[in-house]
């Protein structure tokens, strides 16, 4: 490997040996049959192992690359990169790309609308119309591969660890499709697994856990609470995701009315990432997001025995290692229906939705291409006068 340093990334992978063949050709041999990889190299930077060998952390400050845009400034808020003419495909007919870091969003629509940017990424919801209002303007959105739950810590609340009516009870107190249609919007959607819409081999699973007030309730009279049972922390970031506060109480709301007990806890990420870790953390479920690039196995490790999430569900761990390991596509597919069918019966995490990525622009600008793994295509951009 490139690295004897754990990272958490290393999961995503299945032990790797790379042998040089020629100047243009490597061989990889992994360690056990991995149906990611083609995927997983996809996303993976390749460098010179001449440009690091002198000074490994010049490649921070002077990345060395083969895509259609050289960098010639790199500020730390401010990106210029110009057309490659030496690209494998030809140069792009955008001459000079610039990139600014804009934090806050309202700054971001003041400075599309004011002709200051010609595109702007990750439209929050409370500008979707104001944009779409506006004939010189074009909204581009996909549904993301990525998966906003509420993320269950393994230990906080003993009823959820233990109980499957429990859990599902939280799941049928929950309306997802008004979190959807009326707080994050857009392309957003409902997730219908624990794997997003646009990930490969995606089915829908059954039951589709629509808001039923009185299942809900009859499943807390299994799960012998039918007082709701105890109180328990929900944790949301402000700021990080859509309407993270709104949504978070909206949830509340919609548990309390089964007569479930959440305490609704706003925070920032740095605090929500704390507690999760620490040994005297007190949150229950945390409003967060997973993304990945669409293929089953590099979504699916986050639910393993890998990540803090795990529950000990060892049939969950195998269909996970299967979803990586299976190469004949039909057998394949089948593993990771069967994984997808385990976790949703299972309900160790809440699913809620699958997240809305929209790109905003000028009217001008054609052939931009926004993907569902929140990459954005400039290679293909055209300006019309």
């Amino acid at each position: 490997g490139a690295t004897d340093v754990e990272t958490l990334q290393a999961g995503n992978w299945i032990t790797t040996t790379v042998e040089i063949v020629d100047d243009h050709t490597v061989r990889l041999i992994t360690e056990e049959p991995f149906a990611g990889l083609f995927s997983r190299l996809r996303s993976t930077i390749i460098v010179s192992a001449d440009d690091l060998a002198d000074n490994a952390e010049a490649i921070k400050s002077q990345p060395n690359g083969t895509g259609p845009f050289r960098l010639v400034e790199n500020d730390p808020t401010r990106k210029v990169m110009e057309a490659n003419p030496d690209y494998w495909q030809g140069a792009p007919q955008i001459q000079t790309l610039t990139w600014e870091f804009i934090q806050d969003a309202d700054t971001r629509l003041s400075a599309l609308l004011a002709g200051q940017a010609d595109v702007i990424d990750r439209v929050p919801p409370q500008h979707l119309d104001i944009i779409g209002a506006d004939s010189n303007f074009v909204l581009s959105s996909t549904t993301g591969i990525e998966s906003v739950n509420l993320w269950a810590a393994p230990g906080r609340l003993p009823i959820w660890d233990e109980s499957p009516e429990f859990r599902e009870a939280v799941m049928r107190s929950i309306d997802r499709e008004a979190l959807v249609t009326g707080l994050v919007q857009g392309a957003s959607a409902v997730a219908t697994s624990f794997l997003p819409t646009n990930t490969l081999y995606h089915t829908n699973g059954e039951p589709a856990y629509t808001r039923d007030v009185e299942a809900a309730q009859a499943l807390l009279a299994e799960a012998s609470a039918a007082d709701g049972g105890p109180e328990f922390e929900l944790w949301v970031a402000s700021g990080f995701l859509p309407r993270s506060e709104e949504v978070g109480a909206a949830i509340v709301a919609n548990m309390e009315e089964v007569g479930l007990h959440p305490q609704l806890v706003v925070t920032d990420v740095a605090a929500m990432i704390d507690d999760i870790f620490s040994e005297t953390g007190t949150g229950a479920l945390y409003h967060l997001s997973w993304s990945s690039d669409g293929d089953p196995f590099n979504h699916a490790f986050v639910y393993s025995e890998t990540f803090a999430w795990y529950f000990g569900d060892e049939r969950l761990q195998e269909l996970i290692e299967l979803s990586a390991t299976t190469l004949d596509p039909t057998e394949r597919e089948q593993a990771v229906a069967d994984l997808q069918a385990h976790m949703w019966e299972q309900l160790w995490q809440v699913p809620l939705y699958n997240s809305d990525f929209t790109m905003a622009h000028s009217a001008a600008i054609q052939g931009l291409d926004v993907r569902p793994n929140f990459m954005t295509q400039f290679y293909t951009v055209s300006i019309s006068e």
